[in-house]
């Protein structure tokens, strides 16, 4: 999870470029889970770099009310895990 200047992300750091080539496949599924929680990016499986990374990110008012975005944190990082999940 991170907190950064105006935005809040949940993401998956995968150090084994088979399992991310292997969820990558599965971007469709993967997706639909992560749909209502923001923007979805994704590392290429054949980038030039030691780890992949898949995330999900909000963009947040840090000065106001933070109770949704606590609220939506929690919530992706349950969808996360469902992600993590279909790797059986």
């Amino acid at each position: 999870m991170n907190i950064r200047g105006g935005y809040i992300a949940v993401d998956l750091c995968f150090t084994d470029t088979f399992q991310y080539t292997k969820l990558y496949a599965m971007r469709d599924s993967v997706e639909r889970i992560l749909a209502n929680l923001g923007e979805v990016m994704w590392d290429e499986p054949d980038a030039d770099k030691k780890n992949r990374h898949l995330w999900v990110r909000r963009d947040v008012d840090f000065s106001g009310d933070m109770t949704e975005a606590y609220r939506w944190m929690t919530d992706g990082l349950l969808a996360m895990r469902n992600v993590y999940e279909l790797l059986g």
